[in-house]
């Protein structure tokens, strides 16, 4: 029998249970938070599911189910970070609806023997790189010489060339040898491609070498030349690769500014996630080298003349072969195996960390005496200065259309890059110099002692 106390303290408990309900269902914030609206259905429909904690194999299932192609922009996947959805959820929307996963949607698989046209620039400005912590940049192989900061850049490479300031750009790096040496171009002069477990890896001779070649990407400006535009996301290199296998060829060009890494996803150019596709390089942005010199410690005198690279890039087929290596990018290009079967040489990859390693150690023991002069020095305090009240000193990451911007090599010259003076009248805004002393003596490759093993 129960007691008449019980008969009292029953309906009370169960009142209050059904006022603590309501509370209850408000306390996850953002369950009831409105879905971004440029998100397209499907996805509103995953970041639904996510808040409401339905499970990640559901998820998955629902996306593969509907075989939906979303093309998800930069802007896109970091809100979707940010709104909780795992890795592999968005990973399986930017697969959807493309086959086998990792292939590209076909309007962005473009193989042709032309420039492709590039897709529109995502509205508004992308965050820089250095405050976008949602997706932080993956580390080096070994992460601990090389901050990778604007700052560190800025004062490692003062020395060997000027820091300009290029509209749309900010500040841009315009090494010496670029200006003194006629036809000079990146990822071509006193260096070698080594193959890693991180692919294809640019050992480079500069002493500035393991800051250009690894962190931010190159473009030829009109009217100045080579210029680095500095992030900071390493790579075992920043190219695009082509192979000509009628002629027995593969060639290589830098990656424009417009490209950006994302941890754990990938490429993406203009906001959009790629993989074999020319990012609008022309001809004239390639050197094309026989296969049996790619594994020569210079490549001065074998790369093709430049009458013969618009055939071989007429005939060629971009072969880029980027994957992720502990989210890092990878860069394979031909890949190992068949450049073995067409050379007849047997590829046996290397770590990644100790090239890097030993190519960061020496460049900047090479560095020393350059850099602590160039920090004792009046000009390198007052154009410091000047780089931090301009209010650009930071990773940029929106760049202008690659119609604009990254085309730099759609057309041929007979003779590789015109010099700067010989570039014809352009559109683009004029650089800003910082400074016109002429660079140290040290400004070119380094000596064999520094060149790493």
């Amino acid at each position: 029998m129960i007691s008449p106390l019980w008969r009292q303290a029953v309906p009370l408990a169960i009142l209050i249970l059904a006022m603590g309900a309501p509370a209850q269902a408000q306390s996850d914030p953002g369950a009831g938070a409105p879905v971004a609206a440029d998100f397209p259905p499907g996805v509103q429909d995953v970041v639904r599911m996510t808040r409401s904690g339905v499970s990640e194999d559901v998820i998955l299932a629902q996306i593969k189910s509907a075989s939906i192609p979303y093309h998800l922009t930069a802007d896109q996947i970091i809100t979707l970070t940010q709104d909780g959805v795992s890795q592999n959820v968005i990973q399986a929307l930017v697969q959807s609806g493309t086959g086998a996963a990792g292939e590209i949607p076909p309007s962005s698989a473009q193989d042709t023997s032309e420039p492709s046209a590039a897709p529109p620039a995502p509205a508004g400005d992308i965050p820089d790189a250095a405050d976008a912590s949602v997706v932080p940049p993956p580390p080096a192989p070994d992460d601990s010489g090389t901050p990778a900061t604007f700052s560190y850049f800025w004062e490692q490479l003062y020395p060997y060339g000027d820091w300009v300031q290029i509209p749309s750009y900010g500040w841009c790096w315009s090494p010496a040898v670029a200006r003194n040496t006629y036809g000079w171009r990146p990822y071509a002069d006193a260096g070698r491609w080594v193959f890693t477990d991180d692919g294809w890896f640019w050992q480079s001779d500069y002493p500035w070498g393991d800051c250009t070649f690894h962190y931010g990407r190159w473009m030829d400006y009109p009217g100045y030349g080579w210029v680095w535009v500095p992030d900071n996301v390493w790579g075992p290199a920043w190219v695009c690769w082509r192979q000509d296998e009628a002629d027995e060829v593969c060639g290589w060009a830098p990656l424009p500014p417009g490209v950006r890494f994302v941890a754990g996803l990938g490429l993406f150019f203009n906001g959009h996630l790629c993989g074999d596709i020319d990012f609008g390089l022309g001809i004239d942005a390639f050197v094309f080298l026989p296969y049996g010199h790619l594994f020569d410690h210079d490549y001065r005198g074998y790369f093709a003349e430049r009458d013969r690279v618009g055939d071989y890039f007429g005939r060629s087929r971009v072969r880029n072969g980027y994957r992720l290596e502990g989210g890092r990018l990878a860069d394979d290009g031909i890949g190992r195996g068949r450049l073995g079967e067409l050379t007849h040489h047997a590829i046996e990859p290397v770590a990644a960390r100790g090239v890097w390693t030993q190519e960061m150690t020496d460049h900047r023991q090479a560095r020393v005496t350059d850099v602590q002069r160039v920090r004792a020095s009046a000009p390198f305090a007052a154009q410091q200065g000047q780089m931090t009240r301009s209010g650009n000193s930071g990773f940029r990451t929106n760049f202008p259309p690659a119609s604009s911007a990254s085309s730099y090599g759609a057309k041929a010259s007979s003779a590789g890059r015109p010099p700067a003076a010989a570039h014809p009248a352009s559109s683009h805004p004029a650089p800003t110099q910082t400074r016109s002393a002429p660079p140290p003596s040290s400004s070119g490759s380094s000596s064999s002692d520094n060149k790493p093993h």
